[in-house]
């Protein structure tokens, strides 16, 4: 198409997005991911059983001390792997950068990840803020409009770097990159990352960058373009988040700071996304966890033919529903039953 002189669609980059992710990332559907969180579940039941099993064992008398460091040994190595079932194993992530920079980009790769598509469209949404202004001054007290619950979206974050068209074509002005041959050849700011001065002939190496898709002089073209789509932009991406956290999708930064504090408020923010995820993943595995060691005990008790606090009817109820729900829905919520009784 290039070749051609044609212009790539949206669309068409959306698809190559998506399909570069399915090549270098596995797809889990809501199906696989509720299967794995089971599997863990159980093993995390069986882990624990044994756990009991062994501190009864330690407290018996006449125990040999080979044993008792055997049975040591055991639990230790079962409470690192009952720890390590909380913690996500999904360690790996990706970035897609200066994309979407549209209203258009941002629905399209929304539909991609989540199938989501918005009941109204770009010009929809324009007269929507038209009307709401003009009813305010018909009417300058009336109520505000009830606030509306956060769709979540496919994506974990939107980092948004806020910073003056100055500074940034100060930046791009200031850029160097050195002529050596080698590669990766490396890139210094006259202002910001200065060159070494003691690696002769490294200064006089040094040229600006004049590639005709990154040269400076594109910069104000660049930013133009961009600030015809902000507003539709913001509005879309305003509309997703977590709303149990009450973590909106889009993080606003000030990227005129230094390239050090820049680079530690997106840590942080990507931390805080790990953490959320991880402790989530840990709770809903200890939930069902709870769940399926109640059932195994109760039935165990009827087949004993004890004294029990729960029916056989009640075991096989908690059977079934283990077997028939799926904890974990498309969105990775927790079912209705774990949620009722963790009273979230």
């Amino acid at each position: 198409m290039l070749l051609d002189g044609q212009e790539i669609s949206d669309k068409l980059y959306v698809k190559m997005f998506i399909a570069k992710l399915r090549m270098a990332y596995e797809y889990k559907d809501p199906a696989k991911k509720a299967k794995e969180m089971k599997a863990a579940a159980s093993r995390k039941m069986k882990i624990g059983l044994r756990l009991a099993e062994i501190e009864k064992e330690l407290q018996e008398e006449g125990i040999k001390s080979k044993q008792t460091k055997n049975l040591n040994s055991e639990k230790s190595t079962l409470e690192v792997e009952k720890e390590a079932l909380q913690n996500s194993n999904e360690e790996k992530g990706w970035v897609l950068l200066d994309f979407p920079s549209s209203y258009a980009q941002a629905k399209l790769l929304e539909e991609a990840l989540t199938g989501y598509k918005p009941q109204t469209e770009l010009n929809a949404i324009e007269r929507d803020i038209e009307m709401e202004d003009a009813f305010l001054l018909v009417q300058p007290n009336a109520k505000e409009a009830p606030p509306k619950c956060m769709i979540q979206s496919g994506l974990d974050a939107i980092i948004w770097f806020d910073i003056e068209q100055t500074e940034v074509q100060r930046r791009a002005d200031g850029r160097r990159i050195d002529t050596y041959e080698e590669e990766p050849r490396n890139i210094y700011n006259v202002t910001t990352i200065t060159p070494p001065v003691d690696q002769a002939p490294l200064c006089e190496r040094l040229e600006a960058i004049d590639e005709d898709h990154d040269h400076s002089s594109t910069i104000t073209d660049r930013i133009c373009s961009f600030d015809k789509e902000e507003r539709a932009l913001r509005r879309w991406l305003k509309l997703f988040g977590d709303e149990d956290r009450q973590r909106p999708l889009l993080h606003t930064i000030n990227a005129s700071h230094d390239e050090n504090k820049v680079f530690n408020s997106i840590r942080g923010i990507i931390e805080r996304i790990r953490h959320d995820k991880e402790q989530r993943r840990g709770f809903i595995i200890e939930m069902m966890s709870y769940k399926l060691k109640q059932m195994f005990e109760a039935k165990m008790k009827a087949l004993l033919g004890e004294s029990i606090g729960a029916t056989v009817e009640e075991a096989e109820e908690a059977q079934e529903s283990i077997g028939k729900e799926d904890e974990l829905n498309a969105t990775g919520d927790i079912s209705p039953s774990i949620a009722q009784k963790s009273g979230k």
